[in-house]
């Protein structure tokens, strides 16, 4: 694709068809929903709303994310199966990656937990529910066990080390 058919498809990208399709992905995400209930910061919601609105942009065929080059209409697909359930998982999933690394591209790392919420969050919550059962079951035989009894000491006779010719058991 030469340049100039480049900047013609650009152009067709009108700032009444931009706000457009921003208001329709707002509306999708549920975007007022997600500031008052999730308590999302409003700076990052802000960027994944970018980051999606790129996917629409006529002038991106292929999108990069995590290093493959996907096709834009792949990506939109992805994109508009989100809603304000997949941007809290991803909020969440970004709280506690910050806890233990340091994300040092967050455009780039929330494009792909956007990307990749809708194949991921059910498998994400089944586990979380399936440990919080599992924590549940554990803290209740916990407090249902017989009383703790005091560990007895147990002493061993190794008297027979005494004995250099044993040693050969123990040694190469």
């Amino acid at each position: 694709m030469s340049k100039a058919d480049r900047k013609e498809k650009c152009d067709r990208w009108s700032d009444e068809e931009r706000n457009s399709y921003l208001s329709y992905i707002r509306q999708n995400l549920g975007y007022d929903e997600i500031l008052q209930t999730v308590g999302m910061d409003k700076s990052v919601l802000d960027m994944a709303v970018q980051i999606i609105l790129e996917a629409y942009n006529p002038q991106n065929e292929y999108i990069v994310i995590q290093g493959q080059s996907y096709p834009q209409t792949v990506v939109r697909e992805k994109f508009d199966k989100l809603d304000s359930t997949h941007i809290g998982y991803v909020w969440q999933c970004l709280q506690e990656t910050v806890k233990t690394q340091k994300i040092r591209n967050l455009r780039k790392y929330l494009q792909t937990c956007l990307f990749n919420a809708p194949d991921t969050i059910d498998f994400y919550y089944d586990n979380q529910r399936q440990c919080d059962s599992n924590s549940a079951l554990n803290s209740y035989s916990v407090s249902k066990s017989q009383p703790k009894t005091e560990k007895r000491k147990t002493s061993y006779d190794i008297s027979f080390l005494e004995n250099p010719k044993n040693w050969m058991y123990f040694l190469d």
